[in-house]
């Protein structure tokens, strides 16, 4: 059976370099994606989305 959804894989390395960054960085990343996605995402668009995200497409 083929996979569905999203799979989402760091290497420990990243893992590491993330965890040094500024918790006001992390917080600055997770706004600007929330704001590019309420902006982007909408209407049947968002429906996909989340419909891709459960791994129902």
């Amino acid at each position: 059976m083929k996979s569905k959804g999203i799979k989402y894989t760091r290497s420990d390395e990243e893992i590491r370099e993330y965890m040094k960054m500024p918790l006001e960085s992390k917080l600055a990343w997770l706004e600007n994606f929330n704001t590019f996605t309420r902006k982007m995402l909408r209407g049947k668009r968002l429906k996909v989305w989340k419909k891709f995200i459960k791994g129902e497409l």
